[in-house]
């Protein structure tokens, strides 16, 4: 197969031929015809066994794998081009690692969305070895559309996971710009849990102890917030300050939500973790499309 050059200014989607690839399929067509900006189609393939050149012999099974891939690629791009007629598609089939392609497309590309799963992942598996690879590896913002998020609605608000890190900061950058863009509303999510004021964990609410927590968590969101407000004046914002899982609180705000968006990592993470443990979770429960951005 051939590495071709990929152009700038594109939206990137991971295609595998299963029917579980197919929403993100159709939710990066309609991204790159709303951000007017090309679609690559990109399928890897990769053999376990040494390639049959190597050893001496060949039963074209490199022709076979490459004939497969690119049918493949054809179909999905004449059905992406009966729905969007006016799209620039264009597809790269690649040796090698699917979530290598897709970590290299994004070089060049404005986004690159994946399915939670693909052919390779197994029924009750929620977030696949490609897509979490992509999501903590990549160089742009990744969107991971999972199956069940086909009915997401397209004028549901933005929904962001409030978090003060240099993630969290981009993250939120990225929110008010798609909510922008999409005339909807950015509901920005904050949620704590097992966190000490005054010697105890404020569980009443009401109490002062509980005020205060919530107090402290409101001006953390509105410290966060407040480049983004600057920028996008226009965009209406919403603060939800919740007292629990955030991993919940934002699975719950996702069954009305566009998409869901979180940095990669959070304060909790240690150095060298690129993709922590609320954000893998989040992958796995959202209802909605998921944009991981990193730093």
């Amino acid at each position: 197969m051939t590495h071709d050059t990929i152009p700038t200014d594109l939206i990137v989607v991971g295609v595998d031929g299963s029917a579980l690839a197919r929403p993100a399929l159709e939710w990066a067509a309609r991204e790159a015809e709303g951000r007017k900006a090309g679609l690559l189609l990109v399928m890897a393939q990769e053999v376990a066994q040494p390639a049959p050149h190597e050893l001496g012999w060949s039963y074209g099974l490199e022709e076979l794998v490459q004939q497969g891939t690119e049918r493949v690629l054809d179909e999905a791009q004449a059905a992406v081009r009966v729905a969007h007629p006016d799209l620039e598609v264009t597809s790269q089939a690649v040796w090698g690692s699917p979530s290598a392609a897709l970590i290299e497309a994004s070089r060049h590309a404005q986004l690159v969305v994946t399915g939670s799963r693909g052919a390779g992942g197994w029924e009750g598996l929620l977030l696949g070895s490609v897509s979490g690879a992509v999501a903590a590896h990549a160089h742009c913002p990744v969107v991971v559309v999972p199956d069940r998020a086909a009915g997401a609605p397209a004028d549901g608000p933005v929904v962001l996971g409030v978090d003060d890190s240099a993630e969290g900061h981009r993250a939120a950058a990225f929110a008010f710009g798609e909510a922008d863009g999409r005339g909807v509303p950015l509901v920005a999510v904050r949620a704590w849990t097992m966190e000490f004021e005054g010697g105890v964990v404020p569980t009443e609410q009401g109490s002062s102890a509980h005020d205060e927590m919530t107090r402290r968590h409101t001006e953390l969101v509105e410290h966060v917030l407040q480049h983004g407000r600057e920028q996008h004046p226009d965009v209406v914002v919403e603060a939800r300050i919740r007292r629990g899982s955030s991993v919940k609180a934002l699975a719950e705000e996702s069954r009305s939500a566009s998409m869901v968006v979180v940095g990669s990592r959070g304060r909790g993470g240690f150095a060298g973790m690129l993709l922590g443990s609320t954000s893998r979770q989040v992958l796995q429960a959202s209802h909605a499309p998921v944009a991981v951005v990193r730093v």
